[in-house]
């Protein structure tokens, strides 16, 4: 004889009480299927939690100078020869344009080679840095790929300039790429390849100059991670600086009390414009997906918005905010992280620091 049963409980918000609801379906081999109605819900732990971005070297202070120097690897500087890698490609691509590498209207997938007479280590380097000049270039439809290979074979991932680079100045600029972003792993090299991306519209017409392997003044990397079977979901970033400003924006029939200190756009506060930049980068999955290339206090504002200024009538602080819609998920067990890349000399701050606020997701049932 069947025995009837049926599971009670209250409700933890109101102390209602609650039965089990049963529901009845159409079956496939059976006229009707009885069950539970249930759901589900991750045995997961969380916490609101905020981490700094931070090197094991400086800690949270990303005011460093950081400044390239020794012996570098040149790989080009316009053709003109010495110890260069020998380059070659299709007739778009002019070797030695007034000291510079010119591609003019390459299409899609034409590419530069650089060979080099022996290898590179590139265990013994830090980055490529370079200029380009985007003299008629649409970066919504057009890129330009960085590659290294040995002896023909491709090594590590391709690298996208668009990403290291201010793609709204049609001026002459610097960049600098960590090699880590290649994922060469130390590998040996002795070819570059640079390789024409386009979807749509007309063909780039681009100059490159100064391409070498930075061998010391490697750049400071400051990262949020986390590890093992934390997941920490980011739901805002903010960027702490502070410079000896003084100075006030006095408005015409004001009362001069203005609210605002005087800030360029082309600066860091009291820091010219960079020359090749503090990079933002969201790494999932070993694998860059996110690079943002930044210069100067317009750039940051192009997805930041300043939430905080003070003054004491010596010194300005200024916080910047990232408000994000959908947060960032950084899974320990995928080694994901969030990073600002120094390339340039920040030592004229008196403080930069930045971190992120959001949630800790943590199972307890995690050995």
């Amino acid at each position: 004889m069947a025995i009837t049963t049926k599971i009670s409980g209250k409700d933890i918000h109101t102390g209602a009480d609650l039965d089990q609801e049963m529901y009845s379906k159409n079956g496939i081999t059976h006229k009707h299927i009885v069950g539970a109605v249930v759901y589900n819900a991750p045995l997961f732990d969380y916490d609101p939690s905020i981490k700094p971005f931070f090197n094991p070297e400086f800690g949270t202070d990303m005011n460093q100078d950081v400044t390239f120097g020794g012996t570098p690897e040149l790989i080009f500087n316009g053709g003109s020869g010495g110890t260069e890698w020998t380059g070659s490609g299709p007739g778009q691509w002019d070797f030695s344009d007034s000291g510079k590498v010119t591609v003019s209207h390459g299409p899609n997938n034409s590419q530069a080679l650089f060979q080099d007479a022996g290898t590179i280590d590139t265990s013994n380097y830090s980055a490529l840095t370079g200029k380009v000049d985007l003299d008629n270039y649409t970066p919504s439809t057009q890129d330009i790929l960085f590659q290294f290979k040995n002896g023909g074979s491709v090594l590590g991932d391709p690298v996208s300039m668009n990403a290291f680079i201010d793609t709204g100045n049609f001026g002459e600029q610097s960049f600098a790429i960590p090699l880590s972003s290649f994922n060469l792993a130390g590998a040996t090299v002795n070819q570059f390849t640079m390789t024409v991306q386009r979807s749509a519209g007309h063909n780039p017409h681009i100059s490159f100059d100064d391409f070498q392997l930075e061998e010391t003044g490697e750049q400071l990397k400051f990262t949020i991670n986390v590890l093992g079977s934390e997941v920490f979901c980011v739901e805002q970033i903010n960027l702490v600086f502070v410079d000896n400003i003084t100075g006030i924006t006095s408005v015409s029939g004001s009362s001069e009390n203005a609210t605002v200190p005087n800030l360029s756009y082309d600066k860091i506060l009291g820091v010219d414009g960079l020359s090749n930049g503090i990079v933002f980068t969201r790494r999932q999955n070993e694998r860059d997906i996110i690079n943002l290339n930044l210069k100067n206090l317009a750039d940051f504002l192009g997805f930041a918005v300043i939430t905080d200024h003070i003054s004491d009538g010596v010194n300005t602080l200024v916080t910047l905010s990232v408000m994000l819609d959908t947060p960032i998920i950084l899974d320990g067990k995928t080694n994901d992280e969030l990073s600002w890349t120094i390339n340039d000399d920040l030592s004229g701050l008196i403080r930069c620091t930045s971190l992120a606020r959001g949630t800790l997701r943590s199972d307890p049932t995690a050995i």
